[in-house]
Formats: C-alpha cells, sequence, structure tokens
C-alpha cells in the first residue's frame, strides 16, 4: 500500500484476513496488529504490546484497503462505474465509484480485478482532483479460505 500526500510517499506492508463471523484482521509489516470488528478496531502494538481499542470511523484509510468494504460502498453508491480496461496487455474489469464522506483527499476510487481470475488486483484511491492518493496492491488473494476465530481476537 502506498499512500501519497504533498510531501512524502509512504509504503505499508501488510497481510488481510475477512471472515463474515468474526471481521477483517490487518498486519500491518511487523509493528501492528489491527482487528475491525462491529464498530471498533482493537489494536496491538508488536513492539512495545500495548493495546487499545477506538471507533471504527477513527481509520477512514487502511478500513478502505478491505475488499469488503469496498464491497459494501458499491452496495450503498448511487454513482457506480463498471468498465473494461487492458493495461500492458492485461485486462481487467473496473468499478468506479464515490467514497462518500468530507475528506477530499478520499473521494473516488477504482478497483481493478483480472479478467481471467476475477481476482483484484489493486485499488487506486484518488483525491477531488483525481490525483492518485492510495495505491493497495493484492497478491496471493484466497477466496473463502477457512479461518480460525482465534486470529480475530487481540491478545
Amino acid at each position: 500500500m502506498k499512500i501519497q500526500n504533498d510531501k512524502q510517499t509512504v509504503s505499508y506492508k501488510g497481510k488481510q484476513f475477512y471472515d463474515k463471523r468474526y471481521g477483517y484482521r490487518f498486519e500491518l509489516e511487523n509493528n501492528r496488529v489491527m482487528v475491525y470488528k462491529d464498530n471498533n478496531i482493537f489494536v496491538k502494538d508488536l513492539k512495545s504490546g500495548f493495546k487499545y481499542s477506538t471507533d471504527k470511523n477513527f481509520d477512514s484509510v487502511f478500513k478502505l484497503s478491505f475488499i469488503g468494504e469496498y464491497v459494501g460502498l458499491v452496495y450503498t453508491n448511487e454513482k457506480i462505474k463498471v468498465s473494461s480496461k487492458t493495461i500492458d496487455n492485461k485486462k481487467y474489469e473496473v468499478i468506479s465509484l464515490d467514497i462518500p464522506g468530507n475528506n477530499k483527499n478520499i473521494n473516488k476510487a477504482n478497483l481493478y480485478i483480472d479478467a481471467d481470475n476475477e481476482k483484484p488486483e489493486y485499488l487506486s484511491i484518488y483525491d477531488w482532483r483525481d490525483t492518485e492518493k492510495i495505491k493497495v496492491q493484492y497478491s496471493k488473494f484466497d477466496f473463502n479460505k477457512e479461518l480460525n476465530k482465534n486470529l480475530f481476537v487481540i491478545e
């Protein structure tokens, strides 16, 4: 994931998990684990061991990287566009939508789905000027993988 602002570009690597019964889990490099459940985010700093929780709405960036959050926006958004695009001889289905809210840096997004294997490949999020601000690259995407519920518990 690359996040760009006017001064710098910050890159993160992470691993995401989702189970409709337990929520989302995001392992942010070797620094932090975040579990998104109901309306909360449970966080554990792996270096200090410090744990805390916060409201789900506190995070306006990382939560958008979850495919489930994007799909939720598809179902509630009035302005959706689906198109086909070829980039470097690779065909994609592109789902474009507006992101609700008052954040001018997170205004709209395009989800690129590989047309051959139907897996998401990357998500681009744009500001109000159509400048790409966030790019999430998905790799090793597995559908319907059985996950242990303990993965979604912060201890």
